[in-house]
């Protein structure tokens, strides 16, 4: 049934429209509608477009109606109902991916099983080669076998920085590098008491030409340069 105006759509079905009144966005649109009531209905609206390729990003929209006081129907605002872009990283608070992620764990998979994800890394600018990727560039894809494999970046225990992209802050980065931890260039200050007086043991006598005293800071910390953090699993959809 061809509808002029999604308002008036108070029994449940599927409908559709092209540019009906009260759409969530021009075009057109099939609408499943879901009715309690002519007061209370809930309504689904998937678009689509007629073209010589297809895609599988439908993004589509919902609302629902109430009744405003009277017998009189009102309708809240159309939302989209949002899906999560092939590629995307999330990170997950238990040891198991959700449905539709992997682990990111920089593990070839297979071109065959992941299409979806395979053109995603092919096109993203962000693919090297398996040699590449083995010598440090573990924040990318690696192309694999170049046929029947390739390879997902590996998050973990890494902390993640966003890409400089041109700003220059985190100059001369390739999106997908690793960088190693870093201490910022410092210096220490010793102070120590000069004395003619001999004898004691941090008494130090200074004179004639210049002296270097060499002096060695104890050594504090751990095994890494860290912030406070908490750990989570990071998963790729695909």
């Amino acid at each position: 049934m061809s509808v002029a105006d999604w308002n008036n759509v108070l029994a449940s079905g599927w409908y559709f429209g092209n540019n009906a009144a009260n759409s969530p966005a021009a075009g057109q649109y099939l609408v499943e509608t879901i009715a309690n009531n002519q007061l209370y209905i809930l309504q689904f609206a998937y678009p689509f477009t007629n073209a010589s390729t297809s895609t599988s990003a439908v993004l589509p929209s919902r609302r629902v109606s109430f009744d405003s006081g009277g017998g009189v129907i009102a309708w809240q605002p159309w939302e989209t109902i949002g899906y999560v872009p092939t590629g995307t990283t999330i990170w997950v608070n238990g040891t198991t991916p959700p449905p539709g992620y992997l682990k990111e764990n920089g593990a070839l998979v297979s071109r065959a099983s992941f299409p979806a994800l395979t053109a995603f890394a092919l096109a993203s600018g962000n693919i090297v080669s398996e040699a590449t990727w083995l010598a440090g560039s573990t924040g990318a894809f690696s192309t694999g076998d170049l046929s029947t494999t390739f390879r997902i970046p590996d998050a973990r225990g890494e902390f993640i920085r966003a890409f400089d992209d041109g700003r220059g802050v985190d100059t001369g980065r390739v999106l997908g590098s690793h960088q190693v931890d870093l201490f910022k260039s410092h210096q220490h200050t010793s102070i120590r008491a000069t004395s003619s007086l001999a004898g004691g043991i941090n008494d130090i006598t200074v004179s004639g030409g210049a002296h270097i005293i060499d002096d060695l800071v104890g050594l504090t910390g751990g095994v890494e340069t860290r912030p406070r953090n908490n750990a989570k699993l990071a998963c790729i959809k695909f």
